[in-house]
């Protein structure tokens, strides 16, 4: 970890380090691109690709998005992305039935 000479740490060389690790973790993820341009969910059917679709515009700087991707360690969401995240979901529809399948979702199901 880098420290200024005072001993502090130098928060200046920690935002590029997680800049490099996020850059190579893009890099390093392989499989099928899920949600990765899709920002809108006009043709998902079901509840994975609406969560999918919902995550990338969510962390689009994330790269490819997968189902077992966890959204704390992997691509570096908070709690208050977590509670965003719910309100977005919980107002989007199905196309195939026109359901709202996370109508009530909460902070717990996540």
């Amino acid at each position: 970890m880098s420290r200024l000479p005072s001993g502090k740490i130098n928060a200046k060389a920690l935002h590029e380090v997680s800049a490099r690790k996020a850059t190579g973790r893009m890099m390093a993820v392989s499989g099928t691109e899920v949600g990765t341009n899709k920002n809108t969910c006009e043709d998902c059917e079901d509840t994975v690709e609406i969560t999918l679709s919902t995550l990338a515009s969510l962390f689009p700087e994330s790269g490819v998005i997968k189902p077992q991707t966890d959204i704390f360690a992997d691509i570096g969401g908070h709690s208050v992305q977590v509670a965003e995240l719910v309100s977005l979901l919980r107002s989007k529809r199905s196309v195939a039935d026109g359901s709202t399948p996370f109508a009530a979702l909460g902070l717990a199901d996540l």
